[in-house]
């Protein structure tokens, strides 16, 4: 099950893998629309000039009917929503202590091995990861 440490957004502790684990799952969203989170993966709260993850956050909230804090905390209804948003097979991606690199935990058809990890190259990584998102689930 995907999980997060501490908070992410306005105010929180927004730790690196933390952050990383919110961009993806902003990104990667059931519903074939516009992502919540336009820019990479890279555990920053604001990697997109003039646009942060807490306002990636905030329409979230909105669009979820959510009180518009801009903030998810560990176990809470804000993140509990964001879970259930993205597909199942999903759900057990994490990210390496203190970094923003991601991996899945999973027998899917997917991924072969049971721990899979991106390359040590994180950019090319990241790429890749942005890409399957993307032909998975039709984003733009």
């Amino acid at each position: 099950m995907v999980t997060i440490s501490g908070s992410v957004g306005k105010g929180g502790m927004n730790k690196i893998k933390d952050v990383a684990i919110i961009q993806a799952a902003l990104i990667n969203q059931k519903q074939p629309k516009k992502p919540y989170w336009q820019g990479q993966i890279d555990g920053k709260n604001g990697s997109i000039p003039c646009k942060k993850v807490e306002d990636a956050i905030r329409q979230f909230q909105c669009d979820h009917k959510l009180p518009k804090t801009g903030l998810i905390k560990k176990g809470s209804k804000d993140f509990r929503a964001l879970v259930n948003s993205i597909p199942a097979k999903y759900h057990s991606l994490t990210a390496y202590k203190n970094t923003p690199n991601l991996y899945l935990l999973s027998k899917s058809k997917y991924i072969k091995p049971k721990h899979t990890a991106l390359p040590i190259d994180f950019s090319k990584g990241i790429r890749k990861i942005q890409k399957h998102f993307k032909e998975n689930f039709h984003c733009i």
